[in-house]
């Protein structure tokens, strides 16, 4: 039976709880270490993989230093043909020494990757390629998915991601939609089947969410306004329905979303351009986003007894939001700011002591 990767802390924790349980018959011994032995501790970073990590990126920045600074004296031909062969060099030296030197090997295909991504910026360059730079962004993580998904390499596909948003956030610059993410981002999902870094499914929620943002942005032209409810919507449709697959990290993006996105539309001007709110006729003491804060208000609070340690920061920052908003201009400037320090220091107090009574990370 294939273990299940787990962490250190979690291995120790789940050891914890097992021991309780023998210790009141409820399994035994045997049972313990049958369920133990199922797991296993997800590889740590040893200090070996990063030196020779960090020299091969210094051997891949000293070679590129090196050969831009004799660019202009190069023929075409050889310029092509020398970061062809560095990178089939660097790639087959890796795979020869992968299965006695497999530290030394994954760091030289680091290198191999790093020369792939110069090598396309060099060759626009050097043959006068027009286009966007994101589309060299692009064409890099293309390059390296094949090569990722051989090796199943944690860190490329941390990579992988960052290429992406890169070209994500570059094609928004240029006002444009990048259609091919309607293809990648369902792959992204799928990959992570095969990946125990969870940071990655992070990254590529972010990849998403950045997506739908631009999409409606640009391709629907939809109001900021507008888009800011659809994410708070979004938030907390991630917090209360998560994903089976890792359901703490949609909760937790989706608690991060909806806790940002709601303080920010407690602020009146928000609402002042949607023709429904005008047509409510609302009083300004009952205005659409206070009725909108008393929501959110109402549910932090219901997180916040379930022990939920976002929903009491948002808490204090929605307070110190309608403070500032109401007393700015009302209290003279130093009673403002000691009085607002007080309930920062108040807050930050209380906070403290609810995450030690917890014990844990918030949730």
């Amino acid at each position: 039976m294939e273990k299940q990767k787990i962490s250190q802390s979690d291995l120790a924790f789940l050891k914890q709880e097992l021991n309780k349980h023998k210790s009141r018959g409820i399994i035994s011994e045997k049972q313990v270490d049958t369920i133990i032995e199922s797991y296993q501790v997800n590889g740590s970073i040893s200090f070996i993989k990063v030196l020779v990590t960090v020299g091969s990126i210094l051997m891949g920045l000293g070679i590129l230093s090196l050969i831009a600074s004799n660019w202009i004296y190069m023929g075409k031909v050889f310029k092509f043909s020398l970061i062809i062969i560095a990178y089939l060099v660097t790639q087959w030296i890796s795979f020869r020494i992968r299965e006695h030197y497999p530290k030394t090997s994954r760091s030289l295909t680091y290198l191999g990757v790093l020369i792939f991504g110069a090598g396309i910026f060099l060759i626009g360059q050097m043959f006068n390629f027009g286009g966007r730079f994101t589309n060299a962004f692009f064409m890099w993580a293309l390059g390296i998915f094949p090569l990722l998904i051989y090796l199943k390499d944690q860190w490329m596909f941390t990579f992988l991601h960052l290429l992406l948003l890169v070209y994500l956030n570059g094609q928004f610059v240029y006002g444009s939609i990048p259609f091919s993410l309607f293809l990648i981002i369902p792959i992204l999902y799928r990959l992570q089947r095969y990946f125990t870094l969870k940071e990655n499914l992070f990254l590529t929620n972010i990849i998403t969410l950045n997506f739908i943002w631009l999409l409606l942005a640009e391709g629907f032209h939809v109001k900021t306004e507008l888009i800011l409810i659809i994410f708070f919507v979004i938030g907390l449709l991630m917090y209360f329905f998560p994903i089976s697959y890792y359901p703490k990290i949609f909760q937790t993006q989706g608690n991060i979303l909806f806790g940002v996105t709601g303080v920010i539309l407690t602020l009146d001007w928000i609402w002042k351009d949607f023709d429904f709110v005008q047509a409510l006729h609302l009083p300004n003491y009952f205005s659409i986003h206070i009725l909108f804060a008393i929501f959110y208000f109402l549910l932090l609070l219901s997180l916040v007894r379930k022990n939920n340690l976002f929903a009491l920061l948002f808490i204090g920052i929605t307070i110190l939001r309608f403070y500032f908003d109401a007393m700015y201009d009302f209290l003279p400037k130093s009673i403002f700011f000691f009085t607002g320090g007080i309930l920062l220091l108040g807050f930050g107090f209380y906070f403290e002591r609810k995450r030690k009574e917890l014990g844990r990370e918030p949730r």
